[in-house]
Formats: C-alpha cells, structure tokens, sequence
C-alpha cells in the first residue's frame, strides 16, 4: 500500500484518478456518453429489449464485453450509476457498465449470468454487478505479473422485492500504480453471457403443481369410470 500512496500525489496531478474517499459526488452530473445495445443476443426477453451502455461496451456472439481503454469515464460512470465504485486496495481511473433498467419481476425472483475477466499484464481491475443498488464483486486482480484470463464462471442474484428493478455489469480498472504501461491497450475487461431471469410468479409453486396433477387425475379417473359404464 505504501507504493501506491507513493504513486497517488503524480497521478492525481495530471487528473487520471478518482478520490478514493468520495462517494458520488454531490451535486454532480449523472450525464455519460451513453448508448444502447440489442439485448436479444445475449440476455432474456424478459430484461427488455435494450440495455443502456456508459463507456466501452460491445457485443460478440451470445455475450457482451465491458472494457477499459485509456480514458473511459470514471466518475462520470459513478454519477451515473448512483454509486461509488471504489473498493478497498482499488483507486480507480476509469469504468464502463452495461444496465437494464425497469424490468419487472416478484422477490424471490433470480437473475443468472456466465462471465469471464481478463487482465493484461502488470494492470489490475475489478468486475462487478449492481443488482438494485446491492453492490457484488465478482472477480479482482492486483498488479498481474502476466497476462491472464478467469475460467467461466457462474453468477445468480436474488432480488429482493416485488417491482421494477435494475441490474448493472461492468468492469473498473483499478491501477492507480502503472501509469503509463500499456496505454494505448485494453487493460481488464469483462466478458458476460447468458443473461437471464427466472420470475417465480411465472413458475407454479410445487403445491399447486401437486394441486394440479391431483386434478387432472380426477378428471381422467371420471373419464375412464363413465366409458366403463
């Protein structure tokens, strides 16, 4: 940690990273380059048809990656999300989030979803994802000596009450102590796939499944009993 501190005074000169103690900042404004992407490949139709996109945000073949270039927004992605995406041992300079808004589901309900993160050599990061303002980190790295990739990995959240709701995946690079290396490169990126929600008011309880079944036996208990008369 003492490196880092040693780092923060240059860095924080030139304006490349954030305030490590700030919240969102107050009074500031909730405006990002945003843009919005075709939901369809890579989530349920149930999470809207589009998502909103702030900083680098692209789709591939039944995913979508979030990723750093040098320069994407920090705070603005901050002010934006309503939150502040600093995490203990990270400082970071720059983020990019794709967010569903206003899809509707009952508590108890899940959302699932794969993802994959990748580091290139001596960055560091973090991906994360904000389900109605429940912050979940998903997978960090410090300072890698080498390039390196997470195997697939398998989320699911619970929300917690019954209404609308919003869920956020994004990437954070968190390296306030390698300016300069790789700048003109993609350092973390997140990669996520299968985006889906299950809404427990769409699938029947196992007492009314029984209820069911214990029905449907009646009628063709009846069915057969009126034939053999």
């Amino acid at each position: 940690m003492s490196r880092r501190a040693a780092w923060f005074a240059p860095i924080a000169v030139v304006g490349l990273v954030w305030i490590t103690s700030a919240p969102v900042m107050a009074g500031g404004t909730a405006s990002c380059p945003t843009g919005s992407v075709a939901s369809s490949a890579f989530a349920s139709a149930n999470l809207g048809s589009v998502a909103r996109t702030c900083g680098t945000v692209t789709t591939g073949a039944n995913s979508v990656t979030t990723a750093i270039p040098t320069g994407e927004p920090g705070f603005t992605v901050e002010s934006w999300l309503g939150v502040s995406l600093n995490i203990p041992g990270f400082s970071g300079q720059s983020a990019s989030v794709l967010q569903f808004t206003n899809f509707q589901a009952t508590q108890g309900s899940v959302i699932d979803f794969n993802w994959i993160t990748a580091y290139e050599q001596l960055t560091e990061g973090y991906a994360f994802a904000l389900l109605d303002g429940q912050f979940t980190v998903l997978d960090q790295n410090f300072l890698v000596p080498l390039s390196v990739s997470s195997i697939l990995n398998s989320t699911q959240l619970s929300i917690g009450s019954d209404g609308f709701h919003t869920l956020s995946l994004g990437m954070v690079d968190g390296c306030t102590s390698c300016l300069g290396l790789n700048a003109n490169a993609l350092d973390p990126q997140a990669t996520f796939s299968n985006i889906t929600l299950t809404d427990v008011s769409a699938t029947p309880e196992p007492t009314t499944l029984s209820l069911i079944g214990l029905g449907l036996a009646g009628v063709a208990f009846g069915v057969v009993r009126r034939k053999r008369q």
